[in-house]
């Protein structure tokens, strides 16, 4: 019983979570163009570049909140590679976020969160 109780509570975390990073994800994507594909297409240039400032603005700015996921550093790494790769359109001159981005957004950051 404890088991499932515990299981639901998680997920509430989770999902105030995804909805509290998911302005820091917004405002760090805006100047998704402004980046080479090649970057981005490169794991650790996308991390350094994308996912660590977004990181850090997210712990400075949450008051603690991240600390309710256990492993959220590890998870949110993994949650903006699959990002990436589902809502990042790499294959023309330019970046540029895909289309339905504001839609999907919060389903990705749930899902990564929650793996």
């Amino acid at each position: 019983m404890f088991g499932k109780l515990k299981a639901i509570a998680s997920n509430g975390a989770v999902d105030k979570v995804a909805g509290s990073i998911s302005v820091y994800i917004k405002d760090q994507l805006k100047s998704i163009s402004t980046f080479n594909v090649s970057d981005l297409k490169d794991d650790d240039k996308y991390s350094k570049m994308i996912t660590k400032p977004a990181l850090t603005a997210i712990n400075a700015g949450s008051g603690g909140l991240t600390k309710i996921i256990p492993g959220f550093k590890n998870k949110f790494i993994k949650m903006m590679l699959h990002l990436r790769n589902e809502l990042i359109d790499l294959k023309g001159e330019k970046p540029k976020l895909k289309d339905g981005f504001k839609k999907n957004l919060p389903n990705i950051l749930i899902t990564g969160l929650k793996s």
